[in-house]
């Protein structure tokens, strides 16, 4: 006995094969439409995700540049003020030294201009 299949027999019975052949062929272009559009939203999917995660990370960077250029303002605002500071302190102690000995600087100028 051949063990292949069967050919119909009537017309109705190709009909039938062939409806069954086109269901399928049918079925087959539903499921590869649907698996493009499914890839499609994945895709801006992911492009909007990307997009959202550089602007968070975009968003991260600045405000971490803003962090450290305010901490480097206030480090320089201090060393300004330090550096102010001495310039004080040796200013008063200038003032303080020429008030004591202006009448004896005064003096010795004189004694040298004199002799």
């Amino acid at each position: 006995m051949d063990k292949r299949r069967q050919m119909p027999a009537s017309a109705s019975e190709f009909e039938s094969v062939i409806k069954q052949i086109l269901d399928i062929d049918e079925m087959a272009r539903e499921t590869t439409r649907m698996a493009l559009e499914d890839r499609k939203k994945a895709e801006e999917n992911i492009e909007k995700q990307k997009q959202e995660l550089k602007q968070r990370y975009l968003q991260k960077a600045h405000k971490r540049i803003e962090k450290v250029r305010e901490q480097e303002r206030n480090w320089a605002d201090s060393m300004l003020e330090n550096e102010y500071n001495k310039y004080q302190k040796k200013r008063l102690t200038l003032e303080a030294l020429a008030e004591s000995n202006i009448e004896k600087w005064a003096d010795e100028i004189f004694k040298k201009i004199i002799s």
